[in-house]
C-alpha cells in the first residue's frame, strides 16, 4: 500500500482531495492485467468496472517463480472466484461469429450462455455476394449434395494424427525454410514448435478459399507458435502478400470472414 500511494504522489496520513477523486473508474482488459496495477487507479475512483474475460489469455508474466505466486492472480480472477454472480455480469450476446463456432467455448467456458446475435447466428461465407459456392474443382474439398462445399463450411477439422505430420522443434532441421537452424539435439531444445506438413495443408486451403472468391485481406492465419508464423509467412506471403499471419497473441481481438488456425503440435506423446 505505501508503494501504491507513493506512485500516486499521496500521503497515507492524508485523505485525497475530492477534485482528484473520479465517480467511476473503468479498467478494460482487467483479466490481462496484475492486480498491483489495477489497485493505482482504483485508489482514485469511489466505483470501479473491471471489464475484460478470465476464461480468455491471462498477463504475461515472465517470472515463473512470481507466476507461480500470488502475481500469477489477477484481481478480476479474485472477484469473481469471491463474489461470483453477485458483482459478475456476462455479457452474452457475441457479435463475432456462426453459432456453430461459438458452441464448444459456449458450453466449455459460460455453462451454455454464450449466444450468436441474429445478425451472424446463421451467417456463412457462402453469403457473401463474391463468392462462389460452385462444386469444388478436381482435388478440392467435396461437399454433401445441396449443402455448402466443404471448403466453405463454418467449421472445417482436419485431422492429421497418424499422417506421418509431426511437429518440429526450432533448431532441429537446418533444411526447412524460414525456420531458424540451430544445433541438433532434439529434447534438450527448448525452441519454438513448427510443423511443416501441416503448414502444407494451410497453404492447400487457403487456395482453395481464395479460389471461391475470398479475398486475401478477409483471411488471418494464426497459431500459437512463433517459429510456425515464420514457416507460414516464408510459405505464403509470396503468393499472398494481404493476408494476415499472427500469433494467437498478436490477433487477439481481432475478427476476419474466414480464420484458419495451425495448432501445430503432433507427435507419439500425445
Amino acid at each position: 500500500a505505501a508503494g501504491i500511494h507513493k506512485a500516486l504522489g499521496l500521503r497515507r496520513d492524508a485523505a485525497t482531495p475530492q477534485e482528484d477523486i473520479f465517480d467511476m473508474v473503468i479498467i478494460d482488459e482487467a483479466a490481462q492485467g496484475i492486480e498491483a496495477s489495477c489497485w493505482i487507479p482504483i485508489l482514485l475512483g469511489r466505483r470501479v468496472v473491471l471489464a475484460g474475460d478470465h476464461k480468455q489469455l491471462p498477463p504475461t508474466i515472465k517470472s515463473p517463480e512470481a507466476a507461480a505466486g500470488c502475481v500469477g492472480e489477477t484481481l478480476f480472477d479474485r472477484v469473481a472466484d469471491l463474489y461470483g454472480d453477485r458483482v459478475v455480469r456476462l455479457l452474452s450476446i457475441q457479435y463475432r461469429m456462426h453459432q456453430l463456432i461459438s458452441d464448444w467455448a459456449s458450453h466449455a467456458m459460460y455453462e451454455g450462455r454464450l449466444v450468436a446475435d441474429a445478425s451472424v447466428f446463421a451467417r456463412k461465407l457462402a453469403d457473401l455476394d463474391h463468392i462462389s459456392s460452385a462444386p469444388a474443382a478436381e482435388g478440392g474439398l467435396d461437399g454433401e449434395e445441396d449443402e455448402d462445399p466443404a471448403d466453405l463450411a463454418t467449421l472445417v477439422m482436419i485431422d492429421t494424427a497418424y499422417c506421418g505430420l509431426e511437429e518440429a522443434t526450432e533448431g532441429d532441421d537446418d533444411e526447412t525454410p524460414g525456420v531458424a537452424s540451430g544445433p541438433k539435439g532434439g529434447g534438450d531444445l527448448v525452441g519454438s514448435k513448427y510443423n511443416h506438413g501441416e503448414a502444407l495443408i494451410v497453404q492447400k486451403h487457403l487456395k482453395d478459399l481464395f479460389a471461391r472468391g475470398l479475398r486475401q485481406e478477409e483471411v488471418a492465419v494464426i497459431t500459437p507458435y512463433n517459429a510456425q508464423v515464420k514457416l507460414l509467412r516464408t510459405l505464403l506471403l509470396e503468393d499472398f502478400p494481404k493476408l494476415e499471419i499472427r500469433s494467437v497473441d498478436g490477433f487477439q481481438g481481432r475478427e476476419k470472414e474466414a480464420v484458419v488456425l495451425s495448432l501445430v503440435r503432433s507427435n507419439s506423446n500425445g
